[in-house]
């Protein structure tokens, strides 16, 4: 993990985050194991619905043919940051 020299201003903002991210629903049906899951955009609205002002997120997604990867950066608008390292994993086909 990378952060900017300081990271006050996030720590607390992150704090406040834990405080109000509820669990996003599973409303999304699977019909081959006939089950319920969460789709990402409920992961997506639910994280974006706590986040407090200020702070923000972004994600890369890379591939080096055989894994994929995704890192993401945590970002306050004081500049500060958290950078973290990307999680891998082995694709199970070459195609999307």
């Amino acid at each position: 993990m990378k952060t900017s020299e300081s990271i006050s201003n996030i720590a607390t903002k992150l704090a406040t985050f834990r405080t109000k991210v509820v669990q996003p629903t599973k409303d999304a049906d699977n019909p081959f194991f006939k089950s319920k899951y969460v789709p990402l955009e409920n992961v997506q609205q639910s994280i974006d619905d706590a986040l407090p002002e200020g702070l923000t997120y972004v994600q890369e997604v890379t591939s080096d043919g055989q894994n994929v990867a995704v890192s993401t950066i945590v970002l306050d608008a004081s500049g500060e940051y958290i950078q973290f390292e990307p999680f891998s994993m082995k694709a199970k086909k070459d195609t999307p």
